[in-house]
């Protein structure tokens, strides 16, 4: 029996857990710095062990060129860093993890294409389970906000790419009370009060009812998105409890004639962007972000408290460009297959919006958070992704194999094929 879908089912698991890992030590570090480094290393070596990559590894090219762009950098700027070596290093592991866990994941749901790997069906599920209950009990024991168990940013990071499993997985039925579970998470993270963890969530219910295929389906979702962006201006205006969340806490920048609680982003943002241009092709090495961040903010740990700017000083222009470029990639090609399966496949067509949704949310959140440093985030969003792509293009295979006269009949008259 292969080892690699238990693999992939405990990082699930783990993922869960988020943060509370990080209140065990080992030595001189935590139990989360340790999985960290386990996981990062251990999954591409297992990738690496594995030989031959499947023809779809080509969507990782620019992200796996980032991560030896970014040991070289290490190494470049490792006598002359101010940042300690593990806190360095730290940020390319959990790339590393992630580029890891999508292939892994990627070839195993290849391997199998009867249906969706069960690492992902029952894992998943489980480990939204997990980190639901965990918080939960936090916020039962200690109120709103609670950080007894798990800090509750760490876990609205894990919930969004959570979220996007359990409302694709609502739609097409996959299993019994995912509704209500997206439910209940979105109600514990609107309860971490993370405002924009909480915005993303309500903005993915909508964003799943969308059918790749269907315009009416596409402008029922604009009128429920207009509906939620006038109910939240309602809100933001009479409601003068939230109004005062947004304004009134922490320190404040502007967006127009309006005062907005940034947490102290603007000066953080202001800094790292002064200290980015300094070295604007190939950025000054990883961690580096956290020298203008202590400078501006000293309680914000070294986080910009956006990803974006975080490539852009750590690797400069280079580096964000391979990011993007292969961050897109695999958006597009979940996105194809989303496409695709909604109309021949629906048994993997939850995998694919689920891909999609953990993608965008991923990507919205970095706008204002640190995503991308964290296993409990990436981890989960590698192993979906990459069942999506290996699963997409296994089902395109076995459907042909099985269905050729019904699949081909489906399309226009001027496409030809050949099946040999």
């Amino acid at each position: 029996m292969r080892p690699y879908p238990f693999i992939l089912g405990l990082i699930l698991m783990l993922s869960g857990a988020t943060d509370s890992l990080r209140r065990v030590s080992v030595g001189p570090l935590t139990l989360q710095g340790v999985m960290t480094i386990i996981l990062g290393v251990g999954t591409l070596g297992l990738v690496l062990a594995k030989g031959k990559l499947p023809k779809f590894a080509w969507t990782t090219i620019p992200l796996v060129i980032f991560l030896v762009v970014g040991a070289m950098s290490c190494y470049i700027n490792l006598p002359i860093s101010q940042i300690p070596f593990k806190d360095q290093t730290q940020g390319l592991l959990v790339y590393a993890l992630f580029v890891g866990t999508l292939l892994l994941s990627a070839g195993e749901a290849y391997r199998s294409p009867v249906e969706p790997p069960w690492y992902l069906s029952q894992g998943f599920t489980r480990s939204a389970q997990l980190s639901m209950a965990l918080y939960g009990f936090g916020i039962l024991t200690e109120g709103p906000g609670s950080s007894g168990v798990m800090g509750p940013r760490s876990f609205a990071i894990y919930a969004i790419v959570a979220a996007g499993w359990l409302l694709a997985s609502a739609k097409h039925k996959a299993f019994a009370g995912a509704g209500w579970m997206a439910v209940a998470l979105t109600a514990l993270v609107a309860f971490s009060f993370s405002r924009t963890a909480t915005v993303i969530c309500l903005l993915l219910y909508p964003l799943s009812q969308i059918s790749p295929r269907d315009s009416k389906s596409w402008l029922r979702v604009g009128a429920t998105m207009g509906l939620i962006g006038l109910i939240a201006y309602l809100t933001f205006t009479y409601v003068e409890p939230i109004r005062n969340r947004f304004t009134d806490v922490g320190d404040s920048g502007s967006i127009g004639a309006v005062k907005v609680n940034t947490s102290g982003r603007d000066r953080i943002w202001e800094s790292v962007g002064i200290s980015a241009a300094e070295s604007p092709l190939v950025g000054k090495g990883p961690g580096s972000v956290a020298i203008p961040v202590i400078k501006a903010n000293q309680s914000a740990n070294g986080h910009p408290h956006n990803d974006y700017l975080r490539l852009l000083h750590d690797f400069g222009w280079i580096g964000l460009g391979l990011w993007l470029a292969s961050y897109g990639a695999v958006l597009v090609q979940a996105w194809n297959n989303w496409s695709w399966a909604e109309r021949f496949d629906p048994v993997s067509a939850h995998v694919h919006e689920g891909a999609v949704l953990g993608l965008l949310a991923v990507a919205f959140m970095m706008v204002t958070d640190n995503v991308v440093v964290y296993q409990f985030a990436m981890a989960p969003l590698g192993i979906l992704v990459g069942a999506s792509i290996g699963l997409g293009q296994a089902r395109r295979k076995l459907v042909r194999q099985m269905r050729p006269l019904e699949w081909m009949e489906t399309l226009p008259e001027d496409v030809s094929l050949d099946l040999s």
